[in-house]
C-alpha cells in the first residue's frame, strides 16, 4: 500500500522497491494481491520512462495491462 501512496505522490522513484519488496512477500497464492502489485509496480516503471521493464514484468507474471 506504501508504493501505492508514494505513486499518487508522483514519488515514482520511491514507489519501485516497494513493490519489489512485495514481490518477495506476497505468496504465489494470493494471486490478486500479486496482480495488484505487478499492475502498479509497471505503472511506476512506465512513469520512470522504463516501459520495456514495465513490459516484462507485465508478461513474466501474465498479468494483462
Amino acid at each position: 500500500m506504501k508504493g501505492t501512496s508514494l505513486i499518487r505522490a508522483n514519488k515514482l522513484a520511491e514507489a519501485e522497491p516497494c513493490f519489489k519488496k512485495a514481490l518477495d512477500v506476497v505468496p504465489d497464492t494470493q494471486k490478486e494481491m500479486r496482480r495488484y502489485i505487478v499492475h502498479n509496480y509497471s505503472v511506476a516503471l512506465e512513469g520512470l520512462g522504463r516501459k520495456q521493464e514495465a513490459d516484462q514484468l507485465m508478461t513474466r507474471y501474465a498479468v494483462a495491462p
